[in-house]
C-alpha cells in the first residue's frame, strides 16, 4: 500500500470516528474495526519496507536500504529493529553521528537490546567518546554475557586506553566464547606482544592466519612479521 495513501486513510478513519461518536454503539464499533484494518495494513507495509531494507544491507546497497528503512520508520515509528538496521547502513556509509542516533533510538524502544549497545559502542569510539563506548560494551555484556563480540570490542578499547591486562582478559573470554574469530586472535596477539609475551603473540598470529588466510595481510599492515 502506498505510504501517503495509507496515512491519508488513517486520518479519514479518525475523522469518521469523531463524527460518529454520538451514533449507536454498533456503528461506532464498525468505525473502530475499519481503523484497526487500516492500521494493520500500514503496519504490514512498514514491515515490508523493513525486510527490504535489511536485504539491501546484506547486498551492500546502503543507499537503497536507507530509503526503505526511512519509510519503515515513518510507518512504524517505534520499530527498534528498523532503527538498528538504519544505524548499520549509516555506519557503513561513515555517518557515525547518524548511526549513534539510530542505535540510541533502538535502545529506547527495545529494553536489553545488547546488539544495539555493542554497535553504539563502536561508533562512539569512532567519534572519540571512549567513556561512552566502554559503558555501552559493559551494558551489552550485562544484557548478554555470551556476547563474544562485545568482549572483543571492549578488549580492543581497553588496549587503546592503556589497560593491557584488562584487554587480555576480555580477549581470552571472547575467544572462549567464539574460538573461530580470527580478528580476536589478532587483537590478543597485539596485546601479548605489548606485554612481552613473544611466544604467545606468535602463536595467536599463526592461529589467526590458520582461521583466515587474509589475516596475514592485516597483521603485516600493523607492522608485525610472521614467518611463512
Amino acid at each position: 500500500m502506498n505510504a501517503a495513501l495509507c496515512r491519508a486513510q488513517v486520518r479519514v478513519t479518525h475523522r469518521q470516528m469523531d463524527d460518529r461518536m454520538t451514533l449507536l454503539s454498533k456503528s461506532l464499533s464498525l468505525v473502530l474495526i475499519s481503523f484497526v484494518v487500516v492500521a494493520s495494513a500500514c503496519g504490514e507495509t512498514g514491515k515490508d519496507y523493513y525486510a527490504e531494507g535489511v536485504s539491501k544491507i546484506n547486498h551492500g546497497d546502503f543507499d537503497g536500504a536507507l530509503r526503505d528503512l526511512d519509510k519503515s520508520i515513518e510507518l512504524i515509528p517505534n520499530n527498534a529493529g528498523a532503527y538498528f538496521a538504519r544505524g548499520m547502513a549509516k555506519k557503513a556509509k561513515g555517518d557515525f553521528e547518524g548511526a549513534n542516533s539510530d542505535y540510541t533510538k533502538a535502545i529506547q524502544y527495545k529494553t536489553g537490546y545488547f546488539e544495539a549497545y555493542d554497535s553504539r559502542g563502536v561508533v562512539r569510539a569512532a567519534l572519540g567518546d571512549f567513556k561512552g563506548a566502554m559503558s555501552d560494551y559493559d551494558d551489552a555484556i550485562e544484557f548478554n554475557s555470551m556476547n563474544s563480540k562485545a568482549y572483543s570490542n571492549r578488549g580492543a578499547e581497553k588496549f587503546n586506553l592503556g589497560d593491557e591486562d584488562g584487554a587480555l582478559a576480555d580477549d581470552d573470554k571472547a575467544i572462549q566464547l567464539s574460538p573461530g574469530s580470527f580478528q580476536t586472535y589478532i587483537n590478543r596477539a597485539v596485546v601479548e606482544n605489548k606485554l612481552g609475551d613473544a611466544n604467545g603473540s606468535r602463536l595467536d598470529f599463526s592461529k589467526a592466519i590458520e582461521l583466515n588466510a587474509s589475516a596475514r595481510a592485516m597483521i603485516e599492515a600493523q607492522g608485525y612479521s610472521i614467518a611463512k
